[in-house]
């Protein structure tokens, strides 16, 4: 995690990681779990709030989080998205035509150069996507976990 991708926040005091401009997995990974952190901080806050404005300053704690966590699932979202794509530039293989003149006939060969895709690389982005598609679901538990706080100590 370098000093360039974290911005300090007075107001909260709190360190935040800005959100990686690309899909590389790894930067990926190190902001969720950076900003997955939010979710504890929720609890903490949703438990603190003890006056007759309640619903209000619940309403305002849990808006910040639906905010964090929108992010965060467009972002996962965006890289399956871009993943995809590239999986499937994989697999689309480049056919050629040759004609080949015998003396006795003519041979149509189509020979598909398909098989000269990486497979490393297509395995590689596959196993990403797989990775992906979980970190998805990690999400959707996260936000879950948080409604049935919210639900229990604000309603």
């Amino acid at each position: 995690m370098s000093s360039e991708n974290t911005l300090n926040n007075p107001k909260t005091n709190t360190i935040q990681l800005e959100a990686p401009k690309g899909c590389d997995y790894v930067d990926l990974k190190d902001f969720l779990v950076f900003s997955r952190k939010d979710n504890d901080n929720f609890i903490y806050e949703v438990n603190k709030i003890k006056n007759e404005d309640r619903y209000s300053e619940c309403e305002k704690v849990w808006n910040t989080l639906e905010a964090k966590q929108l992010l965060r699932s467009q972002l996962i979202l965006n890289c399956i998205e871009e993943t995809k794509k590239e999986i499937e530039s994989l697999n689309t293989p480049t056919i050629t035509t040759t004609i080949i003149n015998n003396k006795n006939n003519n041979n149509i060969n189509i020979k598909n150069q398909g098989n000269s895709i990486d497979e490393s690389e297509k395995r590689k982005l596959t196993t990403k996507l797989n990775m992906l598609n979980m970190e998805l679901e990690v999400e959707s538990i996260l936000i879950a976990a948080a409604k049935k706080v919210f639900h229990k100590v604000c309603k």
